[in-house]
């Protein structure tokens, strides 16, 4: 079966609450099992990071759902490519109240960049949004 990953960032609502990251969580990972899909989210500091890995182009039909949330606004698609192999098991859900995991985000484009069919120069500008993004909202949150 031919896989594909989807990278995208997006803003979260600040209104976005304890309860609704729960149930939020229950209705995603129902919805990527069913869709046989992995991955990772990773929402901090008011930004959305997401890796989708789904059989072949699911990983747009998720993004379209969770693009109907009241709580994601504005996503910007950083990758979409097939893959060789998935980097995931299953699809995770990950909460910070404080810096976006940074770390966490590149080492995930690092083994998506090892497994996706792309050309050498799409990783690093995904890499680069997603650092610029992170350093806009630190310098952000460091005015306020």
């Amino acid at each position: 079966m031919a896989y594909s990953c989807l990278v995208y960032v997006a803003n979260a609502s600040p209104d976005l609450g304890k309860s609704d990251m729960i149930q939020m969580k229950d209705q995603d990972t129902r919805r990527y099992a069913k869709a046989q899909a992995s991955g990772v989210r990773i929402i901090a500091s008011g930004i959305v990071f997401e890796i989708i890995e789904a059989p072949g182009n699911t990983a747009e039909e998720l993004l379209d759902g969770t693009c109907e949330s009241p709580f994601f606004d504005d996503p910007e698609i950083l990758l979409f490519a097939p893959l060789k192999a998935r980097c995931f098991k299953q699809w995770m859900l990950i909460k910070r109240d404080s810096v976006p995991d940074r770390e966490r985000c590149i080492e995930s484009l690092r083994c998506i960049a090892q497994q996706a069919q792309v050309s050498p120069d799409q990783i690093p500008q995904a890499m680069t949004k997603m650092i610029a993004l992170f350093q806009n909202t630190d310098q952000s949150a460091q005015a306020a």
